[in-house]
């Protein structure tokens, strides 16, 4: 993409900086402080990003630590909202969560997104990028056009080498293990045995 700056994160920074994602650069997130702007400056980076895109959660708490002071503020790695900052996330804060009334879904993916995306909007606007907490969409003009670019090979599928894993009960639990780990490659596998 031109005219775009990609940095990404990972236990495995080399491999974001090669075919086929190549990132302008990489940070390794077990060695470095991502949310500590000099950090990035050690890499080459000038200018705070623009946008950030939290694919693991709880970045935002990250921030909003930072925002509340002046030292914490130069350390922020993205643009406040009133310079065009903006934090997308597809996850929660944390990563395991247990859902026991429609109550609780409904704070943990509207209230609490809602609240977030009007404060960084409006009272804090000077301190904290733009929140989105985005969804897919399931429209199915863009699953077909996603489908089509696959079928020409313009997308390519990811999926972490410690699979495919059998479909058994070992074979499950181990799969379910490496998708817990957090430490993913890609998608992991499942082999489902072909009818006879």
């Amino acid at each position: 993409m031109k005219g775009i700056y990609v940095a990404g994160v990972s236990c495995e920074p080399e491999r974001l900086v090669k075919e086929p994602i190549l990132c302008n650069c990489a940070l390794n997130y077990k060695e470095k402080d991502i949310y500590d702007f000099s950090e990035w400056k050690n890499v080459g980076l000038n200018e705070k990003f623009d946008t950030i895109v939290d694919l693991a959660g709880g970045g935002w708490l990250r921030l909003l630590e930072q925002s509340k002071t002046v030292a914490g503020r130069k350390l922020q790695v993205v643009k406040p909202s009133r310079e065009g900052g903006r934090y997308l996330t597809l996850t929660p804060d944390t990563a395991h969560f247990e859902l026991n009334s429609i109550w609780g879904a409904l704070k943990l993916f509207l209230f609490v997104p809602l609240f977030r995306a009007m404060s960084s909007r409006f009272s804090k606007r000077a301190n904290l990028p733009a929140f989105t907490y985005a969804t897919l969409d399931n429209d199915a003009k863009i699953m077909n056009e996603t489908l089509k670019l696959a079928s020409e090979k313009k997308l390519k599928a990811v999926i972490d080498n410690r699979g495919p894993f059998e479909f058994t009960t070992d074979g499950v639990q181990k799969a379910f293990k490496v998708k817990d780990s957090r430490h993913v490659h890609g998608k992991v596998v499942i082999s489902i045995p072909k009818s006879k």
